[in-house]
């Protein structure tokens, strides 16, 4: 279903190691202990792109570079990595 695909993945976010500081050294930490996860519920929209379904995700970044830039470009080097079959799809690649 895909609430449970909506689990996976939101569990998989978590999971990525990033670093809590700009410092190379800095040792890397799972996402799920820098942020705080809210769900809430809204109303359903409905979202399309040239006439195909879209998700939009948003988060607030905050750090000393608070450019979301760095962290969209960690998360699709790290959602490339997974195997978009695990959710469903017909297909390894995940189309982003």
């Amino acid at each position: 279903t895909m609430k449970s695909i909506i689990a996976v993945v939101a569990m998989a976010v978590l999971a990525l190691n990033v670093r809590a500081d700009l410092n190379p050294a800095a040792p890397l930490v799972p996402l799920s202990e820098l942020v705080r996860v809210e769900r809430t519920t809204g109303g359903r929209n409905l979202y399309r792109k040239n006439l195909k379904p879209v998700t939009y995700v948003t988060a607030d970044v905050a750090s000393v570079v608070e450019s979301p830039a760095y962290a969209l470009f960690t998360m699709h080097r790290e959602i490339q990595k997974l195997d978009a079959r695990t959710f469903g799809a017909t297909a390894a690649e995940l189309p982003i």
